[in-house]
């Protein structure tokens, strides 16, 4: 399938509401625009807005907002554009790198960093081998750095997720 083509999905029974369900979490785990006072999901007092067939579940607070530079200058979706809300697919199940999760232990926490330490093949500032081998973060033992001038650099940034 080629980029800005509309790929069409048969749906059937059930699988449209659990769709309906999924598109407003889609929806918010990447919004940066704030709901209005008149926003649809407050006057109904649902999210979503509907489970009905051609029925939209989204509220209209983000259409046409945040969205892509890309998307904005494809002339065959133009007219579009204000229509559009964005979403993000991700995983939907908990990363442990990326978020807790329960039941995770920090003993597989810890083996978990020591694997992802394994796999980074470069500064976490700059991407740049070692100068000569790659120096560890002493708070969090996760973090690589190619000299102590990068990790400097980048202290303002990891501090909040070096553990100590």
């Amino acid at each position: 399938m080629a980029v800005g083509e509309v790929l069409r999905v048969e749906l059937w029974g059930d699988e449209v509401a659990a769709w309906k369900r999924l598109l407003p979490v889609l929806a918010e785990r990447c919004r940066t625009w704030r709901h209005g006072p008149n926003c649809e999901y407050l006057a109904k007092k649902s999210i979503p807005l509907s489970l009905e067939h051609e029925s939209n579940p989204l509220c209209s607070c983000g259409k046409g907002k945040d969205i892509s530079e890309a998307f904005r200058k494809e002339k065959k979706w133009k007219s579009a554009t204000p229509f559009v809300t964005r979403i993000a697919f991700g995983p939907i199940f908990g990363v442990p790198y990326v978020e807790g999760v329960g039941g995770i232990t920090d003993a597989m926490t810890q083996e978990l960093n020591k694997e992802l330490k394994e796999c980074r093949d470069g500064c976490a500032r700059c991407g740049g081998p070692g100068k000569p081998k790659l120096l560890v973060c002493g708070g969090c033992k996760t973090t690589n750095y190619c000299s102590a001038g990068c990790q400097r650099e980048d202290w303002k940034k990891h501090k909040a997720m070096c553990k100590k």
